[in-house]
C-alpha cells in the first residue's frame, strides 16, 4: 500500500463525512479503540500512523455524538518531520488566527482556521514549536 502524505489526508478526511470509526478506519488504514465516553459522545482512538516525508499522526481522537445526526468531530495530532507554517498558509489561503495560547503552557497552540463549505478546518501550532503543524482539526457543521 501507498504511503500517504498528509496534504492528501487533509483534503480527502473531508469526504469521508459524516464521520464514523468504520469511515476514518477505512480512509486511513488503522484500528480505532474506544478510549471512553461520556453522556453525550463516545471517544475513539488511534496512534502512529506513519505519513510520507517523516510526518507520523501520533494520534487519530474521533469524536461521535451518542444523539444522531451529527457529522463527529475529528483531531489528528503531528509528530515526526517538522511541516512548516508557511506551507500550511501558503496551501490553504485565507487563514485566521482563531485561538492563542494564554501562557499556561508550551504545548498550547495558536490555531489557524477557515471555513469549508462541509464546516471549520484549524491548523494547530504549539508554543514548544510555533513553526511546526501540531494538529489538524476537523469540525463539520
Amino acid at each position: 500500500m501507498k504511503t500517504l502524505d498528509l496534504w492528501t489526508v487533509i483534503d480527502y478526511l473531508p469526504t469521508r463525512l459524516p464521520f464514523s470509526t468504520d469511515k476514518i478506519e477505512s480512509a486511513l488504514n488503522v484500528v480505532l479503540a474506544k478510549d471512553s465516553e461520556n453522556e453525550y459522545f463516545s471517544f475513539y482512538k488511534a496512534q502512529d500512523l506513519a505519513l510520507s516525508n517523516g510526518v507520523v499522526i501520533e494520534s487519530i481522537d474521533l469524536r461521535i455524538k451518542k444523539e444522531q445526526p451529527h457529522p463527529g468531530f475529528l483531531v489528528i495530532q503531528l509528530a515526526g518531520a517538522c511541516v512548516p507554517r508557511a506551507e500550511v498558509l501558503r496551501r490553504y489561503e485565507g487563514l485566521d488566527i482563531t485561538d492563542h495560547p494564554r501562557g499556561r503552557s508550551l504545548d498550547e497552540q495558536t490555531s489557524y482556521s477557515r471555513r469549508e463549505v462541509w464546516g471549520k478546518l484549524s491548523f494547530g501550532f504549539a508554543e514548544r514549536s510555533p513553526d511546526c503543524l501540531r494538529s489538524v482539526v476537523f469540525s463539520p457543521d
